[in-house]
C-alpha cells in the first residue's frame, strides 16, 4: 500500500491484539494539500477516505495462499494477501496490488461502516452493490478509464479485469490466471 501513495504519506500497521493476533491500519501522516488531477494524490485520497477516521472501523481477516479465498471472500471480510501481490507484476504502473487491496477495503468499508453488516450476514446482493462501488472508485483512481471485472466461466481458471478509455475507446486488459483457488500469473494485453 506505501508503494503506491506520496512519499510524505504513510500507512502503518499496529498490533492492537497480541494474543489474537490482530492488527489496525492507520495513517501515520497524510496531510496534505492533495492535487485531484494527481493519480498518486487520488490514492492517498481514497485510502484517506478508508482508513483516516478512527471512529469507523471495519474488521478484515487476512490468509496468505489460501485454496478457499481467490483475492477477496468478500462475505466474510476475508483477503487473500498472496493472492493480491501477484498483480505486483511491473507491466504497467496503472494497474497494481494496491488497487486491488483498495477494491477490497473499499467493499468492506462500504458493507461494514456504510451498510453496517457484519461479516458472515453479508449477503450477495449486498456484496454486488458493494463490488460496483469499488469499481467506480477505481474507474476515479484511473482518470478517465471505465472498469470492467468480469469472471471467464467458461475457461473458469482466469479472471478478466479490462480498463476503457472514455476519450479514446482505448483497452487495457489483465488475464489473472489462477489454480486451485490462488492466483498464478497475471498478464497484460492492450487493444485499441
Amino acid at each position: 500500500m506505501n508503494s503506491e501513495l506520496p512519499a510524505d504519506a504513510s500507512v502503518t500497521a499496529r498490533l492492537t491484539d497480541p494474543l489474537l493476533k490482530k492488527y489496525g491500519i492507520s495513517f501515520l501522516s497524510g496531510n496534505r494539500g492533495l492535487q485531484l488531477t494527481d493519480r498518486e494524490d487520488r490514492f492517498l485520497c481514497a485510502m484517506q477516505h478508508l482508513l483516516g477516521d478512527s471512529t469507523k472501523t471495519f474488521r478484515l481477516t487476512l490468509v496468505e495462499s489460501n485454496q478457499q479465498v481467490l483475492i477477496g471472500d468478500g462475505f466474510n471480510g476475508i483477503l487473500d494477501m498472496a493472492d493480491i501481490e501477484k498483480f505486483n507484476t511491473g507491466l504497467s504502473c496503472e494497474f497494481t496490488a494496491g488497487n486491488v487491496l483498495l477494491h477490497e477495503l473499499y467493499e468492506q468499508y462500504y458493507l461494514q461502516v456504510v451498510k453496517k453488516i457484519r461479516p458472515g450476514r453479508i449477503s450477495a446482493v449486498q456484496l454486488r452493490r458493494a463490488h460496483q462501488g469499488a469499481l467506480q472508485k477505481e474507474s476515479i483512481l484511473f482518470n478517465l478509464l471505465a472498469l470492467k471485472t468480469k469472471t471467464d466461466i467458461m475457461d473458469n481458471d482466469r479472471i478478466y479485469i479490462e480498463f476503457t478509455n472514455r476519450a479514446d475507446s482505448s483497452r487495457v486488459s489483465y488475464n489473472a490466471y489462477y489454480d486451485r483457488g490462488n492466483v498464478e500469473s497475471v498478464e497484460m494485453n492492450v487493444a485499441y
